[in-house]
This record gives structure tokens, C-alpha cells and sequence, in this order.
């Protein structure tokens, strides 16, 4: 998934939500300005400063009555080049997703959540704030001078677009796919010829004329407004490598800890707010855009075969094993805090949500009338 096409599309968040337990003249003797690399401004006009500004970091300024103030980074920067930018204090921090940082951690996939065969946003989040999981982000943050919040959803990345059907493993022998990052990895360990093609060509494009065999993107909402659908006959909508990515507002930490004790609160408590509300977003765009392709646009919605999912499954335990947690004895205490919780959380979701959405399908009659 490409971080940007998200960043220009933040969530709006009713500004009702937690404002009341602001102290506002407390706030605005308080009050900070940022400069944020990573978003473009959005659809909104700052109240406090009358730029574009999008709408979590307008929620922020509200919540704090312009105790916060924030910029968007007008210089150039690389692709992924956002936590560099901030690291050095030219930007005061970044709105992007983490799991593009593991160049700095190969933890920072495992947070921002490309870990494959993982846990559910849902599950993740159990781990993540109550059994020690942002701690532990939060120790990984220090070492690079950044404090991170979990701030925006992207919601399930699927597996992909296809213009052929998949009935085994050799059906990715050879083939060039716009995969990057984890699924990158599985799919060359499968003989795949997968690689990010982003800056190369439209992706599209090749996917029309056959020179492309598969692109993976984001979610189908997200993929179609690129007019991914229109270059395929199937889609693969399962969940790989990507259950509980999101978008990170990060701060160089020498600038956070300027912050009082309050406007911490505040960035803290929102980021979990609008985390929650662009889940709920993409879960609904989403939904009627899998509707859409089956019903206007003749998609072949597909499932991978059994035994190619038993695969993709050993490969990202090797990933795991091989490309995190071998990292050092940090990355293995935080990956085998990970797999415990997850092997505990899977028992409950089977006996709760697996049942429930079988038991849903069963042929009754759901009407209002």
C-alpha cells in the first residue's frame, strides 16, 4: 500500500468527542507549532493559521484550542524519506506508516503492521495497549528519537489483482508483480519476479497490456479509485501480510517532550479516537466497493487454494523468524510477545467472531419485515 494516496484522505472525526475535559486557557499559553512531513494539506482550512490542513490534525488543533498548531513540510524528500526528515529536527515529525521504516528496525514493520499470517487490528490492539505492546514501540521509538501514535487506519490490505486465476504455487514462477516489502519477499521465495514497480511505469497500464501479472495496492475502495479493477479479471481480497496496518503521527522527541503533560493526553487519546473511526471508514467503503465490483464490474472474486495459503503461511513464519526477530534480543523478546498473544487471542476469536460469522450465513430469513 502506498502511504500517500491515505495521507491526503484523513479521516473527518467529530471535533464533539473529549473536548469538554480541555482546559483551553491553559492550552493556548502552551501553544506549539509543527511542522508534520508527509501530508499535503487536505480539504480543510486551519482555523488558527488559515492553511490546508487535513482533518486529524485539525481535530488536534480543536481539541487543544490552537495549543497545537500544525504545518505541512513544504520541502522535497525520497520516497519513505519522512522518518529521515524528522529524525534530523528539519521536520518537527511525520503522518505516515512505520512499516516502511524497517530500513532503520525490522520492528517497525512488526508495529506498523505488515506482519503476515499475524493478528487482526482487533486482536492486534488487545496486545498492542494492554499487554505491553506499546510499551515496547515506544522503547524501539526511543532509540531513533521519535514518539509514535497509532493515528490512522488503513484498514485490511488484500492480496491483490490478478489477470490470470491462481491453482498452485508455480503460477508465480517468473511472473513480474508490483509486490513490495513482506509480500515481495513471499512471492519471490515462490520464483515470483516481484518487486515495487511504483516509480517505474503505470502499474495499470501493464496490467492491461499483460507485461504485468499481479499488483498488490491497499484495499479495494482505495484500488479502484486507481482504476486497478479496470486491468484485471480477478481479485484475491484475503488478508495476507497486512491485518492492522495504520498511519503513524510521529514527533521527534526532543520536540515532544516540550509538550505538557495535558497536550500529551490530548495527541494520545485522538490518535486512538481516529484510529477507531477510519477503521470503521474503510470497513464501510470497503464493503460497497466489493459489492461494486461483483455486481457492475463482473470481478471474479477469488480465494487462493488451499495449499497456496499453506504455503504463503510457512514463508511468513520464515519471514518472521528470519527477518525480525534474528535481528537482535530486543526484536526477539517483542516477536515472541507477539506469537504468545496471538496464539492466545486466535482461541478466543475462533469461539467468538469465526462461529459468529459462520453462524450468520446459516439460511434463515433476516428481514424488517
Amino acid at each position: 500500500m502506498k502511504r500517500r494516496e491515505f495521507v491526503k484522505n484523513a479521516a473527518a472525526v467529530s471535533g464533539a468527542v473529549g473536548l469538554s475535559a480541555v482546559s483551553a486557557p491553559a492550552i493556548a499559553q502552551q501553544r506549539r507549532e509543527f511542522t508534520i512531513v508527509g501530508f499535503e494539506g487536505g480539504d480543510l482550512t486551519s482555523t488558527y493559521t488559515g492553511e490546508p490542513i487535513n482533518e486529524f490534525l485539525n481535530w488536534l488543533e480543536l481539541a487543544t484550542n490552537g495549543g497545537l498548531i500544525f504545518h505541512a513540510y513544504e520541502g522535497d524528500y525520497p520516497e519513505d524519506g519522512e522518518y529521515e526528515i524528522a529524525l534530523s529536527g528539519e521536520a518537527d515529525g511525520y503522518f505516515a506508516g512505520e512499516y516502511h521504516w524497517r530500513p532503520q528496525h525490522p520492528l517497525f514493520e512488526l508495529f506498523g503492521g505488515a506482519m503476515p499470517m499475524g493478528m487482526s487490528m482487533e486482536e492486534y490492539l488487545g496486545w498492542f495497549y494492554h499487554r505491553g505492546g506499546e510499551r515496547m514501540w515506544n522503547e524501539l521509538g526511543e532509540r531513533f528519537n521519535i514518539k509514535a501514535f497509532a493515528a490512522q487506519a488503513l484498514g485490511y490490505q488484500t492480496i491483490g489483482w490478478f489477470t490470470e486465476a491462481i491453482e498452485s504455487v508455480e503460477d508465480f514462477r517468473g511472473k513480474p508483480m508490483d509486490m513490495p516489502g513482506v509480500i515481495g519477499y513471499i512471492m519471490r521465495a515462490l520464483g515470483g519476479d516481484a518487486e515495487d514497480y511504483e516509480l517505474e511505469g503505470p502499474i495499470v497500464d501493464a496490467l492491461r497490456d499483460g507485461t504485468m501479472f499481479a499488483a498488490e495496492r491497499s484495499g479495494p475502495a482505495r484500488d479502484m479509485a486507481d482504476n486497478y479493477h479496470t486491468g484485471v479479471n480477478y481479485y484475491y481480497p484475503e488478508v495476507l501480510h497486512e491485518a492492522h496496518s495504520f498511519l503513524a503521527l510521529g514527533f521527534n522527541l526532543d520536540q515532544w517532550n516540550g509538550l505538557t503533560a495535558e497536550q500529551q493526553r490530548i495527541v494520545r487519546d485522538i490518535s486512538m479516537a481516529n484510529l477507531s473511526y477510519t477503521m470503521a471508514r474503510t470497513t464501510a467503503d470497503n464493503a460497497a466497493a466489493l459489492r461494486a465490483l461483483r455486481e457492475e464490474h463482473d470481478m471474479q472474486i477469488m480465494r487462493m487454494p488451499r495449499q497456496v495459503m499453506l504455503r504463503f503461511g510457512e514463508l511468513s513464519a520464515q519471514y518472521v523468524r528470519e527477518e525480525i526477530a534474528a535481528t537482535d534480543d530486543f526484536s526477539k523478546q517483542v516477536v515472541d510477545s507477539y506469537i504468545a498473544y496471538r496464539e492466545e487471542v486466535m482461541d478466543w476469536s475462533e469461539v467468538t467472531v469465526e462461529y459468529y460469522l459462520q453462524n450468520r450465513r446459516l439460511p434463515f430469513t433476516y428481514t424488517s419485515s
